[in-house]
């Protein structure tokens, strides 16, 4: 997974540190949810993906599936319902090349939301399974 975090219009900065810790400037959900524990790319990533209630919640963690048929390849997540994250799915043939991009990933929303906890939604991402290989990221970007 990729997380990403927009600085007002500057651009995108990259995470690929763990131990990065930033300050939310705006109140959102993730405020809510995360109280007084500090903003980290895991409690992030926690909040985005999985359904969890709070910081402490092992039980409801990401729980992603995968299946393959019908010729495409379907990654199935929880994810957070909140204005300031965008989850979106992005796939590449070569993991050794930079080229993750979002084209032939569609997204779709199952009609049966039962498994979702309040404040997220189940949601789809697929990708057609055809050639060599296929690789399918989720990546997070939260605009505060």
């Amino acid at each position: 997974m990729t997380l990403t975090r927009q600085l007002s219009d500057v651009g995108t900065v990259a995470v690929d540190s763990p131990a990065l810790t930033f300050g939310v400037s705006a109140p959102s959900c993730f405020e809510d949810w995360r109280g007084e524990e500090p903003a980290s790319e895991e409690m992030l990533l926690k909040y985005a993906i999985g359904g969890a209630a709070t910081p402490d919640d092992k039980a409801a963690s990401a729980q992603t599936l995968h299946d393959e048929s019908s010729g495409q390849f379907v990654l199935r997540a929880i994810v957070r319902d909140d204005e300031a994250l965008a989850v979106v799915g992005k796939t590449t043939g070569d993991l050794s090349a930079d080229g993750w991009t979002t084209n032939g990933v569609t997204t779709v929303e199952p009609s049966d939301q039962s498994a979702a906890p309040e404040g997220c939604k189940v949601v789809e991402y697929r990708v057609s399974s055809e050639g060599v290989s296929r690789f399918l990221r989720l990546e997070v970007t939260h605009t505060p």
